[in-house]
């Protein structure tokens, strides 16, 4: 690693740090913006030597210190080179949109389940707390939830490009 990469993660490593201190409980969304634009912007400018050497880091970090966000390390890795492929596609906002939100849905619900099941937390029945037991709430809750993150990092996310 050259010293501009090795300098570039070291900072990264920091921010997700402490946008894992920062959000924590009902603020916790904001992780789902905030640590995927840093691994996009990692992923965009690095290879994928760089990247993965970002993400294991998190891993480690995460283990030792933030120990329920493991999964969501590599659910945030994934995001962020879901992100990169939307982006180069040129797709419309919209569609853009679309796809991210999806993709956003489905990846927290299936990381919320592993977090679950493997490491015994109660996420999900937290979220259900939330929405008063009423499956209907908890599925809008769900869609809003992923609505906000995707279109947060859809707006985001380039114009933080364009300025670096």
């Amino acid at each position: 690693m050259k010293t501009r990469e090795l300098t570039h993660t070291a900072i990264s490593l920091s921010l997700i740090t402490i946008s894992f201190i920062l959000f924590k409980g009902s603020t916790n969304v904001f992780n789902a913006v905030t640590i995927p634009t840093i691994l996009y912007l990692n992923y965009s400018k690095f290879s994928l030597r760089e990247y993965s050497t970002l993400v294991l880091l998190s891993f480690i970090m995460a283990l030792l210190f933030f120990f329920q966000q493991l999964f969501f390390i590599f659910f945030y890795a994934v995001m962020a080179v879901l992100i990169k492929r939307i982006l180069r596609q040129n797709y419309s906002k919209f569609f853009s949109f679309l796809i991210l939100a999806v993709g956003f849905g489905g990846g927290f619900y299936l990381t919320l389940t592993l977090t679950d099941t493997i490491l015994g937390t109660a996420l999900r029945n937290v979220l259900a707390s939330v929405a008063a037991g009423n499956s209907i709430l908890l599925i809008l809750l769900y869609s809003f939830t992923s609505s906000f993150v995707a279109a947060a990092l859809i707006l985001i996310i380039p114009e933080i490009d364009k300025r670096l």
